[in-house]
């Protein structure tokens, strides 16, 4: 997986394997509760799937052309967000194929960092062999009448 889709910046030839000093990056991906990035929480669908709703953008790919299993990413915001008004995604990481139907010939999984992004990841030296963990904000939800809807509260047994 290539990591460095940018282009003002060299990609790393620090290998962390060789000297046995892996780097572990934390990297928030997916809408949460910011204005700009979409004031919702991605959903974790009835079937206990992690759905990471991509956070809107100026330009990029429609949310109907995003899916996840039947739905499209629209759909589903739309259900849970009726008030949601971003039309467009930041689709990044782009790991599921399935996500998108009509795929470029070759297309491979792939994660790219930009602008400042891109600079504290070189000045901080993650090159190959460095492992980056996504993490997001994410709720619960249940189908009601063919419809997702947020879990509001979980009860929490107390035994």
């Amino acid at each position: 997986m290539n990591i460095w889709s940018y282009r003002n910046h060299q990609q790393p030839k620090t290998d962390t394997r060789a000297s046995g000093r892996m780097k572990i990056i934390l990297s928030r991906k997916g809408i949460d509760s910011g204005a700009l990035s979409g004031k919702m929480a991605s959903p974790i669908l009835p079937c206990g799937c992690l759905c990471s709703i991509p956070i809107p953008y100026r330009c990029g790919i429609s949310y109907s052309d995003v899916h996840f299993g039947t739905r499209s990413f629209q759909q589903i915001i739309r259900e849970l967000n009726p008030r949601w008004s971003n039309r467009l995604a930041h689709l990044d990481p782009d790991l599921r194929r399935d996500a998108v139907t009509s795929r470029p010939s070759g297309w491979r999984p792939a994660f790219g960092q930009i602008g400042a992004a891109a600079g504290h990841l070189i000045n901080q030296g993650v090159g190959v062999g460095d492992l980056f963990v996504f993490f997001g904000w994410f709720r619960r939800t249940i189908e009601q009448n063919g419809k997702l809807t947020l879990i509001r509260r979980m009860c929490m047994d107390a035994t």
